[in-house]
């Protein structure tokens, strides 16, 4: 039986909104990863997309914007910023003119090891005490949690 609405009486949001813990989470990991990555010249925008690009060996600045949940606006200077230092490169579509297609650089993959690296202990961390079943079954209840919002 899907629950569609929490049992009354509602004794707390946080015992019934798992977005009170998503947002709390999403901040505090955040504010780590910041820190971290602040040590390398990165942030955790310019993280995102790298990793984005890692997966992809080229990418629109559309696709990515919708990859980040970012607006084409922000990815936008996101991007543009990571192309001043030489991380990512960018290209007019060959089929479209008006597509902006990013590629990650040999130095946006160099530092890209270098966050992981930085960050690995954040990772070790956050997910303590899960075993792999635990993370598996997260990971689809969180992925069903996002699918229900589109």
């Amino acid at each position: 039986m899907a629950l569609t609405t929490p049992p009354l009486p509602l004794k707390s949001s946080q015992e019934y909104n798992p977005f009170y813990w998503i947002i709390r989470l999403e901040s505090q990991h955040k504010t780590l990863m910041n820190r971290s990555l602040r040590g390398i010249g990165l942030d955790v925008p310019s993280w995102l997309v790298l990793g984005i690009l890692e997966a992809r060996s080229e990418c629109s600045m559309s696709d990515l914007a919708a990859q980040a949940s970012a607006n084409l606006s922000t990815m936008t200077k996101i991007v543009y910023r990571l192309q001043e230092r030489g991380l990512v490169s960018t290209s007019t579509s060959l089929n479209d003119a008006r597509v902006t297609n990013v590629r990650m650089t040999e130095t946006g993959r160099e530092a890209l090891r270098q966050s992981e690296e930085t960050t690995a202990h954040l990772f070790e961390r956050s997910l303590q005490g899960f075993n792999l079943a635990q993370l598996k079954k997260l990971n689809l209840q969180l992925e069903k949690l996002l699918a229900n919002l589109f």
